[in-house]
């Protein structure tokens, strides 16, 4: 080997010498740096573990919850529900709506159904639906969700949640045509129970869905300020659950 290659060996491994050193050093330096800066949020309140941002959990949440999803799985799906909805709010021309209720059948552009049969949909799943309004009055519902499974955990509730709303739906304006406004009041309270429902569920998805649940009680809720003969205890009443929806902070904790 000449004395030049022999330099040139030499200065390679020492240069490869010194990356082996310099590689753990840096890897060192950066994991402490990384330390500080945790430390330095936890200082200022802000949590870090999945344990830490997971809501409280509590018995009668729960029991709500699984008595909702029970129920939602008992509904059977009719001539009418979900798959010809009746009409509500639907925008005929700018600023211009029909009201639902008010129509003599319930129509879209490939079927007609009658108000009879919605009615028997209804009554055919009178079971469930009652223990889903019974489920709905405890304020926050906790599906016991495995934080820590990260993108594998499943979510079967969410395909319930909103068929639960879609049936509130339909409970509403049939009780709107036929003149109930007490029990319209209930199954559209109901409705905007079941979008408040999941606020602290700490899913970007769960809280779209609770943007898609409350999106499907405007239309009713338009529906109903159609009809005669309200008093002030039920509209305040309505008013005050919608202004109970809070969108923000759930979706950033999310």
């Amino acid at each position: 080997m000449t004395k030049l290659k022999h330099r040139a060996l030499t200065s390679v491994l020492a240069l490869a010498g010194l990356a082996a050193l310099l590689v753990p050093l840096h890897n060192f330096r950066a994991k402490r740096a990384l330390q500080t800066y945790k430390l330095g949020l936890v200082a200022r309140g802000e949590k870090l573990t999945v344990e830490e941002m997971t809501p409280p959990a509590t018995l009668e949440a729960q029991r709500a919850a699984n008595d909702l999803v029970q129920a939602a799985w008992q509904l059977r799906q009719g001539a009418v529900v979900p798959n010809n909805l009746p009409k509500a709010m639907e925008f005929v021309r700018p600023g211009k709506a029909n009201v639902g209720w008010k129509q003599s059948a319930i129509r879209d552009a490939k079927k007609t159904n009658t108000w009879e049969e919605l009615a028997e949909d209804l009554k055919m799943n009178a079971g469930p639906l009652e223990q889903i309004r019974e489920a709905l009055k405890t304020p926050q519902l906790d599906m016991n969700l495995n934080y820590k499974m990260g993108f594998n955990l499943l979510l079967p509730h969410l395909a319930k949640v909103k068929g639960v709303a879609q049936w509130l739906l339909a409970a509403t304006i049939n009780d709107l045509h036929a003149g109930r406004l007490k029990e319209a009041a209930g199954n559209l309270n109901t409705l905007l129970f079941l979008a408040n429902g999941l606020r602290d569920e700490r899913l970007i998805i769960s809280q779209l869905v609770r943007m898609a649940i409350a999106a499907i009680a405007i239309s009713p809720t338009w529906e109903a300020l159609q009809a005669d003969g309200w008093t002030d205890e039920p509209l305040a009443e309505l008013q005050k659950n919608w202004e109970a929806l809070g969108f923000l902070q759930p979706m950033e904790q999310a």
